[in-house]
């Protein structure tokens, strides 16, 4: 008896923590504080667990060894606290079962827990559970952040400061729906926590850097590894400039220079390699030099190699054009060396014969500047340049009333000896010789030039001009030069210039004459201003010829009795002149001397097949070859007396020969022509193809 009493004992003694055990795949989940908004523990309710799928539907699954039912299980919460034994939706099977939550309060009989609790998954890998209890208190319900209701209106009340330091407060001292707001902000810096209260020096050495947010000008010697060359050391702008740049010693050095007026400034500034100067852009830094006459603004020696200058502007003493003495003899950037860059600078009124900038070396860059009022905008030589997308201008018509071109004011772009270099894009206006010249003046070979893609007018001379001035030798030729997609128009002279070359491709080009021409310059255009110029006109020597030039797919238009394209070829070899649009140039000019082979005009140089415009071609002498498409041309006459070709009397036709069913043309007769009065005339081959002692052929059948 006594025996079975202790066993009974024992039992009892165990029995809590036995019947505790969780069972198999479940996991203990527990509460302690269900309570409404003000903390109060719901006196007596129940719990409610319901297992679902992620939609909510019932569902019933798998745990351990056995089923488990899609009904609800509940326990009871008293005084805010509950605990019961739940599935570990870990090892649900399917995984990951839900349970919807409710918690009902049995005085009211209410669903008092609300939305966020319809998929509750406890399991040990849950945020909210260790690996053996959830806790329900942890559980953070599933709901979608709610926004912030602002009030209906708002205003500022007062702002009140308080010593440094102290404690930034805002105050509503009015309703949550229209509230009034009353600041309280400390007044001062700051100090650092633990930092002694005075004898704190702020201004930082020459030596400290200050790292400030990228735009933030700190005013110190250097921040974020920039120098700034205001700050430093010198007597002007130039000499800070220069300190900053012997202090870097060869290596990567960015200098800024903040915006502002600096100057009048007169001490050059001398790169260095791999130094990049730079302002604010060229509204907000400018620098004003007035140094010693002869002198350069900024000097970038043959030694230099990437150094770039951008976004500031560099200006000279402004002259006064009635005031010949007034120029300067200043000169503003002079760059040689190796891979240097000059950007997005804006440059003006630098007179000195040098050149406004002065261009050597090789793989230098002149990109994106603004460049005006100098003598020569643009001068220089060298090897794989880049001039692209700059505007160009010395503004030679407000000058011109006071004195000639060729004393203060030359070229836009001017180079002599320029090698496989691009001038891209720029837009030249109004110099007082050429707008891009890139020609032969006994200064050395240019060759291999790309002029591609530029607006050029308004310039007193030529627009784009290559020709060769004197005689070509070994050491003064024009070579291999591109020019192409440009449009050069109303310029005093030819649009595009191009005498004694070799190697030339003209294509592309938009070149015209137009009423503007009248208005800009005073007067039309000369009769032998040509839209295109090419030719062996420059000197007599025996190097003088004008050979494989290619002049295609041009369009040439006129408002003006001006010529078309301007083949004045004595001596040359292999020129082709074809595919080109005449739409308004009274004639084409040919002369054609006796030794010229090998070169052929077509005339389908005009809009569609045929001439269609008052065109009047003069040969004289020969061999000469012109050639029509598809064996019809049709000619305009140019002097009321039917449409014609010219020729002089070494140009002989051998027939019988014919144009428009009139009279057969002899080898005495010197004009080939529709008859008196006609406007146009169909070429008409009337036996074979005429050929005369000296091989001179005329094609009409066909182009070769």
């Amino acid at each position: 008896m006594n025996k079975f009493i202790y066993l009974l004992a024992v039992i009892l003694l165990l029995g809590g923590s036995v019947f505790a055990q969780a069972p198999a795949g479940t996991i203990s989940v527990t509460a302690a504080n269900v309570v409404d908004s003000t903390g109060t523990k719901l006196v007596s309710g129940t719990a409610y667990f319901a297992p679902v799928d992620t939609k909510g539907n019932k569902i019933s699954f798998h745990l351990a060894s056995g089923q488990v039912l899609s009904r609800p299980v509940s326990t009871v919460v008293t005084n805010g606290a509950f605990s019961t034994f739940l599935a570990d939706t870990a090892h649900t099977v399917p995984a990951n079962v839900c349970f919807s939550v409710s918690i009902i309060d049995n005085a009211s009989g209410d669903d008092v827990l609300g939305g966020g609790y319809t998929c509750v998954q406890p399991s040990s890998a849950a945020s909210w559970c260790t690996s053996t209890v959830c806790n329900f208190d942890g559980y953070v319900p599933n709901l979608a952040p709610i926004g912030i209701t602002y009030p209906a209106t708002m205003a500022v009340g007062t702002v009140t400061n308080t010593f440094p330091g102290g404690t930034a407060a805002v105050i509503n001292v009015g309703s949550p729906s229209n509230s009034i707001l009353n600041f309280v902000l400390p007044q001062g810096i700051q100090g650092p926590i633990g930092a002694p209260t005075s004898g704190v020096n702020l201004t930082p050495t020459a030596s400290q850097h200050i790292i400030a947010p990228f735009g933030v000008d700190t005013d110190a010697t250097s921040f974020n590894g920039v120098l700034n060359a205001a700050r430093a050391v010198g007597s002007d702008i130039g000499a800070k400039i220069n300190t900053l740049i012997a202090a870097c010693a060869g290596g990567p050095c960015p200098i800024y220079i903040p915006a502002g007026t600096y100057g009048p400034y007169t001490t050059p500034i001398v790169m260095a390699s791999n130094v990049e100067l730079y302002g604010a852009g060229s509204a907000q830094t400018k620098l004003l030099y007035n140094g010693a006459s002869g002198t350069y603004a900024i000097n970038i020696a043959s030694s230099v190699s990437y150094m770039t200058v951008h976004d500031f502007s560099l200006t000279g003493p402004v002259e006064t054009p009635s005031n010949l003495t007034s120029y300067n003899n200043l000169s503003g950037i002079s760059m040689a060396g190796n891979h240097n860059t000059i950007t997005k600078m804006k440059v003006a009124h630098f007179w000195q014969n040098g050149g406004m900038i002065g261009l050597g070396g090789s793989f230098n860059t002149i990109s994106d500047n603004d460049l005006e009022y100098g003598t020569y905008i643009i001068l220089g030589n060298g090897t794989n340049h880049i001039i692209r997308h700059n505007y160009v201008s010395n503004h030679y018509s407000q000058a011109k009333a006071f004195e000639p071109p060729l004393n203060h004011y030359w070229d836009g772009i001017g180079t002599e000896s320029l090698q496989n270099s691009l001038i891209e894009g720029n837009t030249t206006i109004d110099n007082a010789t050429a707008g891009i010249y890139t020609g032969g003046g006994g200064f050395g070979n240019a060759f291999g030039n790309r002029i591609i893609g530029n607006f050029v007018k308004n310039n007193w001379q030529h627009g784009i001009d290559t020709g060769v001035t004197g005689d070509v030798t070994a050491g003064n030729s024009v070579t291999n030069t591109v020019i192409a997609d440009n449009i050069s128009i109303d310029n005093a002279g030819a649009n595009i210039w191009s005498i004694c070359n070799q190697g030339m491709s003209i294509t592309g080009n938009f070149v015209s004459y137009t009423s503007e021409f009248t208005t800009f310059f005073g007067s039309p255009p000369l009769s032998s201003d040509a839209g295109i110029a090419i030719g062996d006109i420059c000197g007599t020597a025996a190097l003088d010829v004008e050979s494989n030039v290619s002049v295609t797919g041009n369009t040439i238009m006129s408002e003006f009795p001006t010529q078309g394209i301007s083949y004045n070829v004595a001596k040359g070899i292999g020129n082709v002149v074809a595919n080109n649009s005449n739409t308004g140039a009274q004639f084409d000019f040919i002369n054609s001397a006796l030794d010229l082979t090998k070169n052929t005009y077509n005339a389908q140089n005009t809009l569609g097949q045929n001439i269609t415009n008052p065109v009047k071609i003069t040969a004289t002498s020969n061999p000469l070859t012109l050639c029509f498409s598809a064996g019809v041309c049709s000619l305009t006459s140019v002097d009321g007396n039917g449409a014609e070709f010219h020729a002089a009397s070494l140009f002989n036709f051998l027939g019988p020969f014919s144009v428009n069913g009139g009279a057969a043309i002899s080898s005495s007769t010197n004009v080939m022509q529709t008859s008196a009065g006609a406007s146009t005339g169909t070429c008409t081959l009337n036996g074979f193809i005429p050929v005369n002692v000296n091989g001179v052929t005329f094609h009409l059948a066909s182009c070769q």
